[in-house]
């Protein structure tokens, strides 16, 4: 006989428990739920952080990264000054029009289009980020985007002491290899092989 049946206790505790068990699963939710909330904030203004950082080398300031990358012209600058090459829409190269100058939504969707063609051209994975999620300011898809960004061109396989032509081969050259140890002196980086 277990010791918690429901048949042996008064039925004021048994919905006590029920609603106490209810209750913990409320807060458990809202307490993860802030945490979540609290970790999308601190990336946001990081995030911000690190896009205005760049974008002060061409003159140009946002202040909210969901809003102001919506447009794709701040998308555009921000990959021109990290790859130090003027993005130019596919197949006009000849015309030198770098960004749709519209307000329309149509001009914002192109312009994020020109920004996340440019990216798929260097082998940045981009997954499940489409132009539109940024046009209309998706906050997840946006951090996500952002932190792409970041990884591609501030982190980098050469930041961990492993060479470029190495890391885009995969494991095979490194199966008899015990151990990779990055650090910030290339000198004393330790790839250790058998």
């Amino acid at each position: 006989m277990p010791l918690l049946d429901s048949s042996y206790l008064p039925p004021a505790i048994f919905i006590l428990t029920h609603i106490l068990g209810i209750a913990g699963v409320l807060y458990w939710k809202r307490y993860a739920r802030g945490r979540a909330d609290e970790r999308d904030r601190v990336q946001k203004k990081t995030f911000t952080k690190w896009v205005n950082k760049h974008l002060m080398k061409v003159r140009k300031h946002i202040n909210d990264l969901y809003e102001d990358l919506r447009d794709g012209h701040n998308l555009i600058s921000l990959l021109e000054v990290l790859s130090g090459i003027k993005l130019e829409p596919a197949g006009l190269k000849t015309l030198r029009l770098p960004r749709e100058k519209g307000r329309m939504r149509f001009h914002r969707l192109q312009n994020v289009q020109i920004a996340l063609d440019f990216l798929k051209q260097r082998q940045v994975k981009l997954v499940n980020i489409r132009n539109d999620d940024i046009t209309d300011g998706n906050p997840k898809l946006t951090l996500g985007l952002i932190w792409t960004i970041i990884l591609h061109f501030q982190v980098g396989p050469a930041q961990f002491g492993v060479p470029v032509a190495w890391f885009g081969r995969g494991l095979e050259r490194t199966r008899g290899c015990s151990a990779f140890l990055p650090h910030p002196e290339p000198s004393f980086s330790v790839f250790e092989c058998d």
